[in-house]
C-alpha cells in the first residue's frame, strides 16, 4: 500500500454482553445509546447499552410475523424505523423503536415476490424510496451470477432496475457436489449505500465505482492505490489454519489456497456520512487494516484494527464490529476515531 496517514483509534472497548451468545450482526443507531445486534444461536434481535446490558428482544426462530429463519440485514429508515431482511423466507420486518423503553414493536411483515432464480441480498430505506441488490443465477451448471440494483415498490418488490454489478467467482463446495460456493479468494463484489449514493467495488481491484440514485450519474473514484498482492507459502499456510473447518467440510476451500496467486485487496465496504471504510483482506497480519476515504476530498488514511474484525459498521467517529475470541466467544468491539 502507498503511504498514507493514520486515522488513529483512541480507544478500543469491548461490549461484554451475557444476553449475546454468537453476535452475527451489529447495527449502531446514529445520535441513539443503543445498539442492535442479532443473535445467531437464538435468532433474537436484541436491544443493547454501551455497557453491555440488554434492554428489549423480539423474534426468535419460526416462520410466524416477526420471527425468523436468519436475520441477514438490520436497516434504519429516515423515519427511524427498523427493518429486517431474512432472505431464506423472502420477508422484511418493520418495527418501531420507543426511545424511551427501548421496546421493538412489530409493525409489519412483507412476504415479497422475486423471480426463481434470483434473491435479494440487500435492502436500502431511504428518504426518496426503496432500493435492494438482488442476485440473479445466470448459468445452472456453471453457478455464474450477476447482481442488480432495483428501485423497489412498497412490497419490496424491484420495479427498475437501475444498475448492474459483477457476480462472484465460485468454487465447487466439494469434488462430488453439483452446488458452488463463493470463492472468497477471487473476485467478490461488495456494495453500500450512503445518502443517494451507491458505491461498489470487486475485490480484486482498487477502484471503487458510485452510482448517484436520484440523477443516475456514474463515477470512479481511484484515489487509493495498493500493490498487487502475491500469495505465498507462509501465507497459503496460514489461509489453511483459519479456514481449517471450512477445509474439512469443502476440501476444495484448500485446492483454491493452493492455486490462488494473487490474494484480494478488500473483503468488506461500509459507506457512511461522506466516508467509505474498505477492509483490507487479511492473510497473516499481526493486526486488522481499515483504508478509509473521505469522497469529497480524496483523503486516504488508514486505521490500525484487531484482527478478523467482522460486520463492521459506522456512527459518528465510533466503529463497531465483533470478534471471534480465543475463548470461542463472539465479542463487540467498539473503537473511538480520532478525530
Amino acid at each position: 500500500m502507498s503511504s498514507t496517514d493514520e486515522l488513529e483509534v483512541e480507544r478500543q472497548s469491548f461490549i461484554d454482553s451475557p444476553d449475546l451468545y454468537n453476535v452475527l450482526h451489529v447495527y449502531a443507531l446514529e445520535g441513539s445509546v443503543y445498539i442492535l445486534a442479532s443473535d445467531y444461536a437464538d435468532k433474537f434481535l436484541k436491544v443493547i447499552k454501551r455497557d453491555g446490558t440488554m434492554l428489549s428482544k423480539t423474534g426468535g426462530q419460526g416462520r410466524g410475523p416477526g420471527e425468523y429463519a436468519l436475520i441477514n440485514q438490520i436497516e434504519r429508515g429516515p423515519d427511524g424505523s427498523i427493518y429486517i431482511l431474512d432472505k431464506r423466507l423472502n420477508r422484511v420486518h418493520m418495527y418501531s423503536l420507543d426511545n424511551e423503553t427501548s421496546k421493538l414493536t412489530l409493525k409489519n411483515t412483507v412476504t415479497y415476490k422475486h423471480e426463481a432464480n434470483s434473491h435479494m441480498s440487500s435492502l436500502y430505506v431511504t428518504e426518496f424510496g426503496f432500493f435492494g441488490v438482488f442476485m440473479s443465477l445466470t448459468d445452472y451448471e456453471t453457478w455464474d451470477n450477476i447482481f442488480y440494483l432495483y428501485e423497489l415498490n412498497e412490497e419490496f418488490q424491484p420495479v427498475n432496475r437501475l444498475l448492474e454489478l459483477p457476480g462472484n467467482d465460485k468454487i465447487p463446495i466439494s469434488e462430488e457436489a453439483i452446488g458452488k460456493m463463493d470463492n472468497f479468494l477471487g473476485s467478490m463484489t461488495h456494495w453500500d449505500l450512503d445518502g443517494e449514493w451507491f458505491y461498489y467495488m470487486t475485490s480484486k481491484k482498487t477502484n471503487v465505482y458510485a452510482y448517484n440514485l436520484i440523477s443516475g450519474e456514474k463515477d470512479t473514484l481511484s484515489a487509493i492505490t495498493l500493490s498487487e498482492r502475491k500469495n505465498s507459502d507462509a501465507q497459503r499456510e496460514y489461509l489453511k489454519k483459519r479456514y481449517d473447518r471450512l477445509i474439512e467440510s469443502s476440501p476444495t476451500v484448500e485446492t483454491a489456497i493452493n492455486e490462488t496467486e494473487t490474494l484480494p485487496y478488500y473483503d468488506h465496504l461500509v459507506a457512511h456520512n461522506g466516508s467509505l471504510i474498505l477492509r483490507v483482506f487479511d492473510a497473516g497480519s499481526d493486526t486488522g487494516l481499515l483504508i478509509h476515504y473521505h469522497t469529497k476530498s480524496d483523503k486516504v488514511r488508514h486505521i490500525t484494527v484487531p484482527t478478523y474484525l467482522l460486520g463492521i459498521s459506522y456512527s459518528g467517529d465510533k466503529l463497531y464490529g465483533y470478534k471471534n475470541m480465543e475463548t470461542g466467544e463472539r465479542m463487540i468491539i467498539e473503537l473511538t476515531l480520532d478525530k
